[in-house]
């Protein structure tokens, strides 16, 4: 046996455990999907049966609370009938959108794998007269092709179904949701009001004049200014200044008489 019959035999048995080992990856993968759509379907199932007297019930309770509010008991009936409403409408969607990931990703692998297979079984390239795939093999990437698309829109159509249910149980929790949304939207919008308001009034107009206050101490006094000019009048009197004519006073003339020199 030739170095180059080794070869060849190695790569042939690699290639065979990668071809098997790819083409039951697709079958598990694939099975794993069918296994998802089909929870998918339970859970539709599931949420479409819910008990439609529930939010008969849940009102019945209400009205009879109006007659009684400080009854605790009522009160406490209430709020498990409505958490157990809540908890199976969003518990049922969440598992929806979860299952669909889960279902896409399943078929994306089998997708994988079975390219993978394909590869792994056409081998190196033949020649132009032998490239004809065999009609078994094309059937059957048929059918494969057919469950895949139909796992996927399955899992596609189930899913709204869940997002898209209208049935008692799913109304009441929509309505109580917009509900409890309008409430808080009104309480945001007094608050507000209110708080403008509070602004305001603690604001306020100027309000009126308070009483006087009793007067300050007096003030430190000033140190005195600097002499200011003298009267020309009170200045003394030159001899040349008595000369003036009658009817004609100097600046400098006084009007009251000089006393005598005494001897």
């Amino acid at each position: 046996m030739s170095s180059h019959d080794s070869i060849d035999a190695s790569v042939s048995m690699t290639s065979s455990v990668g071809y098997k080992t790819a083409r039951r990856t697709a079958i598990i993968a694939l099975a794993f999907s069918v296994v998802v759509l089909g929870l998918l379907v339970a859970n539709l199932v599931r949420a479409r049966t819910a008990d439609p007297l529930q939010p008969a019930q849940i009102e019945l309770l209400k009205a009879d609370l109006l007659k009684q509010p400080d009854s605790e008991e009522l009160k406490a009936q209430i709020r498990e009938l409505d958490l157990e409403l809540r908890s199976g409408y969003f518990r049922a969607r969440a598992f929806a959108l979860r299952g669909l990931f889960l279902l896409l990703g399943g078929i994306a692998v089998s997708l994988i794998a079975l390219q993978f297979a394909k590869q792994l079984r056409e081998g190196p390239p033949l020649p132009p007269e032998d490239t004809k795939q065999h009609p078994s093999r094309a059937a059957t990437a048929s059918r494969y092709s057919v469950m895949i698309m139909g796992l996927a829109l399955g899992g596609f159509m189930v899913t709204m179904a869940v997002l898209s249910r209208n049935d008692p149980a799913a109304a009441y929790v929509k309505a109580a949701i917009t509900a409890e949304q309008d409430a808080a939207r009104q309480l945001n919008i007094v608050a507000a009001q209110s708080g403008a308001t509070d602004a305001v009034a603690r604001v306020g107009g100027t309000g009126p004049p308070g009483p006087a206050g009793p007067p300050g101490s007096p003030g430190v006094a000033s140190p005195p200014g600097p002499p200011g000019p003298r009267d020309p009048r009170d200045l003394p009197v030159r001899p040349e200044q008595l000369a003036n004519p009658p009817g004609k006073l100097s600046l400098y003339h006084r009007t009251t008489p000089i006393p005598p020199p005494r001897s």
